[in-house]
Parts: C-alpha cells; sequence; structure tokens
C-alpha cells in the first residue's frame, strides 16, 4: 500500500509538502470532501469523453483554440506566453491537451443535449422571460402610499427621482431595470404575476422596507445562442449529477500500520 506522507508533491520555503500532508489539510479543513467531489466529476467526465471516438479535434482546431487563447489572455509574446506556462506548471504539450479536452467536452455536450435543446427551452421559457421595470424603495410606509398615488395620477418615476435624490434625508431609490423571471424574489414574483404593462403594484414590505413597482413591458425568451449556451449547461449539470449518482464510492482500505502515519505530519500543528 502506498504511504501518500512519503510522496512528495510541493517544495514550500525548501520544505517537502507530501501528498499526506495534503489530504490531511484538506480533510482538517473541510474541503476534502469537495475535493473527492471534483475530482469524481473529471473522472466521469474524462471516460465519457474517451469512450466517444466521434469526438475528435483536428490540428486546425487546436491551433485556432491556441491562438484564440493567447488572444483572449493578452498572451501573444512569445516571451509573456512562456512565463505564463511556467507561473501554471505546465509546458506547452500540457497546454495543448487541456485545449484538446476542452474542445471535446464543448463537442461532447452538444452530442448530447442537440435535440433536447427546444423542449427544454420550451420548459423554461416562463423563467426566461424578462420584465423590463421600474421600481421605487421607500423606508416610509406612509411615503410609499403617497408616492403610488403620485404615480397614478401621472408623475413618472423619473420626476420621483428627481425630486428625491439619495442624499436627501427621505431615502427614496428609484431603479430601472431588466430582470429574468427567475431571479425575482418570490414575494415580488407573486405580486407581479397578475400584472399588466403599465400598473402600478404595491406598495409591498421588504425587510424594513417598502416598494413599488411598475412593469414597462415583458420580453418573452428568445432561444438565441446565450441562452441555448446556458440551457446546454443546465441540462450537462443535470447529466453529471445522475452519472455522479450512479457511482459507488467507497474510500480505499488502509492497512493498520499505515493508518496512524498517513495523516501524522497535520495533526500535529
Amino acid at each position: 500500500m502506498t504511504n501518500f506522507d512519503a510522496i512528495c508533491f510541493l517544495t514550500v520555503d525548501s520544505q517537502p509538502m507530501s501528498l499526506g500532508q495534503v489530504f490531511g489539510y484538506l480533510q482538517l479543513f473541510g474541503r476534502l470532501q469537495p475535493f473527492v467531489q471534483e475530482c469524481l466529476r473529471y473522472r466521469v467526465i474524462y471516460q465519457e469523453i474517451q469512450a466517444r471516438e466521434e469526438l475528435r479535434v483536428t490540428v486546425s482546431d487546436l491551433a485556432q483554440a491556441a491562438i484564440d487563447f493567447r488572444l483572449r489572455s493578452g498572451l501573444t509574446e512569445p516571451e509573456s506566453f512562456g512565463q505564463w506556462l511556467k507561473s501554471q506548471g505546465i509546458d506547452y504539450p500540457t497546454f495543448e491537451n487541456q485545449l484538446t479536452i476542452s474542445l471535446k467536452l464543448e463537442k461532447l455536450k452538444d452530442r448530447l443535449f442537440e435535440s433536447e435543446k427546444q423542449t427544454y427551452f420550451n420548459e423554461r421559457r416562463q423563467d426566461l422571460e424578462q420584465s423590463d421595470l421600474y421600481y421605487i424603495v421607500i423606508k416610509e410606509e406612509h411615503l410609499a402610499h403617497d408616492l403610488k398615488e403620485q404615480i397614478k395620477s401621472g408623475k413618472t418615476f423619473e420626476q420621483i427621482a428627481r425630486e428625491y435624490p439619495l442624499n436627501s434625508e427621505q431615502k427614496v431609490l428609484v431603479k430601472r431595470d431588466v430582470l429574468r423571471r427567475e431571479k425575482i424574489r418570490q414575494e415580488i414574483k407573486t405580486a407581479l404575476e397578475t400584472a399588466t404593462p403599465k400598473e402600478v403594484v404595491g406598495p409591498i414590505v421588504m425587510g424594513k422596507r417598502w416598494c413599488i413597482f411598475q412593469i414597462e413591458q415583458i420580453l418573452p425568451a428568445v432561444l438565441d445562442e446565450d441562452i441555448a449556451k446556458e440551457l446546454r449547461e443546465e441540462l450537462f449539470e443535470r447529466w453529471l449529477e445522475r452519472r455522479l449518482q450512479q457511482l459507488k464510492v467507497e474510500p480505499a482500505d488502509i492497512p493498520k500500520d499505515d493508518k496512524d502515519g498517513v495523516l501524522e505530519p497535520v495533526s500535529t500543528i
């Protein structure tokens, strides 16, 4: 059985840090489980990629990916790129391997979910809608009701913003924002559920503040490139979670002679 304390993982201030110490620190500070979970994710992804021969990356694909990365990262000069490789602790072949696996992962996601994308979008369409709305946040309830009546009488949100600058004694915040439906807090979402454009909703109590809303327009969700990529990532995470749940993961059986020594360097701190 391998003794992890005998394997040097890093050198810190001229002192070796063993692999056993690394695992010990992770365990001691509660980060071992997330580390293991991350390793399992990579294992599932890597094995799926290796099992699919159709996920080919051509020489030109790889060359273009390298160019794009260096341009995006400001590493066009050979010297700066060489320094970056050194700072990452990798050489150029390893860099190419990282690009290759990244390209294959993108191809895998496309293969897995291209046929599901439209159906999933239809399921999520309502949550992906956006509301173009004004809202006012007010400290005093009586002022909130007064401002609502002023708006219903024809005063605009812009006029209220000019009348109540942020540095005034009466703290009134006026904003216009475009918010995705799924990002709106549930109590606000419920209040706006049946609201029509230009209808004034509120005041609604939010903690120690009162809020007034007015929807300018509802922006229907469109399956554009950005949304398609976002949905693909959601589908991939769901797929990956299912695969992880199917794994049978058990701790390694460490021989009795090794158990006391594996974490000893950490237990003495």
